[in-house]
């Protein structure tokens, strides 16, 4: 509701002044802006387009006082950085706080007199954003007392958390991070958390929470049943679009967790967590939104940590992934149920070549993948283990 309520200022700002207005936040990324006329310049439409300025002109514009200003400051033209035109940069502030600027576009003069609706519309714009960051601190203040687990007094916050979340059904958990698994910076960051805040406006539920845990967006999705995981698979869907968008086109991956009682968030939160492992493993398996519920063997496998995967592979196992083409004969062979014709077509074998690999495999690691069935649960699951193991993508 307040998005719209800032776009319709902008707008009605826009009609009297007879000028194009945009809205950025204090990092000059693009938060709202106004339909053009004629009176455009390259600058404006590589904002509109990308969502963040070049490099040169962010730090032209700093150079013009503008992020220290109390008032209106006029930048001049610079051709030379593709702005044709002057504006008018008015800061958004309220209560010490500064969120951002309104900028009006001079595609024909006007005197800083006539700047009076633009001042307004700032003042209403920093009331909304000041009670938009207000309710994003305790949305995440709430998702933090749901999802972490608490012990002692805090327990105490955590019963207080649950009586004050309007949805008393079913909840799954979502989480979104960057496909590598490495940490992000805090321009990233920041681009993720309102990519996860806009996520949970956009959806159809109030009871909805968003906010950034450990590095990465979460979500708590509220359910109609625990059946109809469809209201979190959207809610994923939108936050991948919306944390690239954010981002500036970087890449990430969702995951979700089983459906669960409000009481009992943080488990949904975990299995979320040992999804996005999985998924940033075995992208093209599971990508780009990997459900707790699907992953299947992988489930268990998820369990161990990190530190104790290489103690847990079976010696032959290891060997064996040395070499690197009869592993991959053993993964395929194993995925597609031990066919022989369709392995051999996927590996673009013959078959004749196809059982020389496997006989190999027996002969050098004493796996019989053809005849016997333990060996082939024992190399199955070593396959998939190894995979966990040598991601680096460990949550």
């Amino acid at each position: 509701m307040a998005e719209v309520n800032i776009q319709a200022l902008l707008d009605g700002l826009a009609a009297e002044l007879g000028a194009p207005v945009a809205l950025d936040d204090v990092d000059f990324r693009l938060l709202a802006h106004t339909a053009h006329s004629d009176g455009i310049d390259e600058v404006r439409r590589s904002w509109i387009m990308d969502r963040l300025l070049p490099e040169d002109v962010r730090q032209w514009l700093e150079r013009q006082h503008v992020r220290e200003a109390v008032g209106p400051v006029r930048t001049p033209a610079e051709p030379l950085l593709g702005v044709a035109f002057p504006r008018w940069c008015v800061p958004v502030r309220f209560r010490g706080m500064h969120f951002g600027f309104v900028w009006v576009l001079e595609s024909n003069p006007i005197p800083e007199d006539r700047l009076g609706p633009a001042l307004v519309a700032a003042e209403q714009i920093g009331v909304i954003s000041f009670r938009q960051r207000l309710l994003a601190q305790a949305d995440r203040d709430l998702l933090r007392l749901l999802l972490i687990p608490s012990t002692g007094s805090e327990s105490v916050s955590s019963a207080e958390a649950l009586s004050i979340h309007p949805h008393k059904g079913p909840i799954a958990v979502a989480v979104v991070g960057a496909t590598g698994g490495g940490g992000l910076d805090a321009r990233a960051l920041s681009d993720l958390e309102i990519a996860m805040q806009r996520a949970a406006e956009q959806a159809s539920s109030e009871s909805v929470l968003a906010g950034v845990i450990s590095g990465l967006g979460v979500l708590l999705a509220p359910l109609r049943s625990r059946e109809d995981m469809l209201p979190a698979r959207r809610l994923a869907e939108s936050a991948l679009r919306l944390a690239a968008y954010f981002s500036d086109g970087g890449q990430f991956f969702a995951a979700i967790g089983g459906a669960t009682s409000l009481q009992r968030a943080s488990r949904s939160y975990a299995e979320s967590l040992r999804a996005l492992r999985i998924v940033r493993a075995m992208p093209k398996q599971f990508g780009p939104i990997a459900a707790w519920d699907d992953l299947g063997v992988f489930r268990p496998l998820t369990l161990l940590p990190p530190s104790e995967m290489e103690s847990v592979l079976d010696p032959r196992i290891r060997a064996l992934l040395s070499n690197e083409n009869l592993a991959a004969t053993a993964e395929v062979f194993l995925e597609l149920a031990g066919n022989v014709q369709e392995t051999a077509g996927r590996l673009h074998l013959h078959r004749t070549a196809l059982y020389h690999r496997l006989d190999r495999i027996a002969a050098l690691y004493e796996l019989d993948l053809r005849r016997n069935g333990d060996d082939r649960l024992l190399t199955h699951l070593g396959l998939k283990l190894a995979r966990l193991r040598s991601s680096k993508a460990a949550v």
